[in-house]
């Protein structure tokens, strides 16, 4: 669904809801359509993709596409192209606790973690541990969807099409505090929530991505 659809839905909302209330305008309102796709799309983990690393040996870095803040979904390890296994996510901070010598042991072993570190520049993004050395890996993460500029731009990167409409139930919300609206928005959030399209695979040595004091 276009913005611009959306933003007529938030003027019929607001007439039926606050007849009284004039309606901001549309740039106000891409404004605010663009900050409730954000909530929306961080607490989904909507729109995502999955990376395909393969015969990888160092850390390594997601693609640029994805979610600044807490974008790793989940981290699978294939020691064999028969077998997938769910490697669980933990901070460097949870790292430390658990492992607090993982990052001098060189030990090759399967990775027990996928320890995450995105935002801090002497990094990479994923740091599995132990590193089983040469190995393939899964990585579903989210994606940043792209901001609505345009009345003809599509929220969520063209994807969750029909549940595009929560967001001017959202937008609506903000504007007049109409708790029935954000019901509305919480019961769409609850529908897309089992909705998960995983996207394509992004197939591409991870190495691609490589920076940082891990590497020469």
């Amino acid at each position: 669904m276009q913005a611009g659809r959306l933003f007529d839905f938030v003027r019929t909302f607001m007439t039926v809801d606050s007849p009284d209330v004039p309606v901001p305008s549309a740039a106000h309102v891409l404004d605010l359509l663009n900050q409730a796709q954000a909530e929306s799309s961080a607490e989904l983990g909507l729109p995502s993709k999955l990376l395909s690393v393969t015969n990888q040996t160092s850390p390594f870095n997601l693609p640029a596409d994805a979610l600044g803040t807490d974008p790793v979904i989940e981290v699978r390890y294939a020691p064999n192209s028969g077998e997938t296994r769910l490697i669980p996510v933990v901070s460097i901070e949870q790292a430390g606790v658990m492992f607090p010598n993982w990052e001098q042991d060189t030990a090759a072993d399967d990775p027990r973690v996928a320890i995450y570190s995105t935002g801090v520049d002497s990094m990479p993004d994923l740091y599995l541990y132990p590193n089983p050395g040469a190995a393939n890996y899964f990585v579903l993460y989210k994606v940043l969807p792209a901001d609505l500029t345009d009345l003809n731009d599509v929220p969520f990167n063209g994807e969750l099409d029909r549940f595009h409409i929560m967001l001017a139930h959202y937008v609506t919300f903000m504007l007049n505090n109409n708790q029935q609206r954000f019901a509305i928005y919480r019961s769409f959030m609850d529908k897309a929530a089992g909705v998960r399209n995983r996207g394509p695979k992004v197939r591409r040595n991870a190495g691609y991505y490589m920076a940082g004091r891990w590497y020469s």
